[in-house]
């Protein structure tokens, strides 16, 4: 099991709960607790993914590679990505490249299994698994700002499939950092943006180096096979060491959230109007009627 060491100034915002309890796992999941999973071990040739290496030297090793995707449950064609992975070995080692492509494999179905056993009652607009097989020894403490968040809640699911623990942080809650950081960071002029709220709300929380920043954090440590979920659009959270991680990523309508309170949207138009900002509906139904009307003038 993980090994945690919490920190005593900020709240306990772990949780050890077991995958029969799906319903209290969204729960935690949508407030912003991690959860273990407490009887969940990804069943791995975790030899042969420690053998993978994308071809193409360190910059290739820091990308995001996507094996599996579906767009409103219609699976994506992936091919090109295992060639552009092995790149030369393709054709050299045939059979550990297909022991490699198992491997991967075998991993994305189970952990799309698990995603769709937690959020069974959820429609996903979109759903991939991503590796990294990047050697990180350590990035900054982030909330992160994907590009879906003004219409949809962002499912993270991670796995570690190293060969070894992999070393994380958790810091606070969102809502910590957004009305510390609201005023002074100007985050009030976007306010009608997720992303960009969560991009300059990052910038002004927690500096440009994990060097510089001094935020306080729990510290974890993620055992072989273990599984965790994360809301990080809504959790600050950093990675302090480790060389190969597979993350389920998935998103569902903020209609279909169990609370509409915990919804970054609304925890935004709330904030601002604690702030004393006018709510900002209209310039956000201006913002997404803008792609439509230059599609129809192009």
């Amino acid at each position: 099991m993980a090994s945690v060491e919490l920190h005593p100034d900020i709240p306990v915002n772990i949780v050890l709960l077991s995958i029969r309890e799906p319903r209290r796992i969204r729960k935690h999941y949508e407030r912003g607790d991690l959860i273990i999973l407490s009887d969940v071990r990804i069943d791995a040739d975790f030899d042969s993914i420690a053998a993978a290496e994308p071809s193409g030297g360190v910059e290739v090793r820091r990308q995001k590679f996507v094996f599996r995707k579906s767009v409103k449950g219609k699976p994506a064609n992936r091919s090109t990505i295992w060639q552009r992975f092995f790149g030369g070995r393709l054709e050299n080692e045939p059979e550990a490249c297909r022991q490699i492509q198992n491997a991967i494999s075998a991993v994305d179905t189970q952990m799309d299994r698990l995603v769709r056993k937690i959020f069974s009652r959820q429609r996903f607009i979109i759903d991939f698994t991503a590796w990294k097989f990047q050697r990180i020894v350590g990035e900054n403490l982030h909330i992160d700002n994907l590009p879906n968040l003004n219409d949809s809640t962002q499912v993270r699911l991670f796995a570690n499939v190293d060969n070894k623990p992999r070393r994380w942080s958790v810091g606070r809650h969102w809502r910590h950092y957004a009305e510390r950081y609201f005023i002074s960071a100007k985050l009030f002029e976007v306010a009608d943006d997720a992303p960009e709220f969560n991009g300059r709300l990052n910038h002004a929380a927690f500096g440009q180096s994990h060097m510089s920043c001094d935020e306080p954090r729990h510290l974890l440590e993620f055992e072989v096979g273990e599984v965790w979920l994360i809301n990080s659009a809504i959790v600050a959270h950093q990675v302090r060491g480790g060389d190969r991680l597979c993350s389920a990523n998935y998103e569902y309508p903020y209609g279909q959230c169990m609370s509409r309170r915990e919804t970054l949207p609304y925890m935004i138009r709330e904030i601002a109007s604690r702030h004393g900002f006018p709510p900002l509906q209209a310039k956000q139904s201006l913002r997404r009627l803008l792609p439509f009307l230059r599609s129809r003038a192009a």
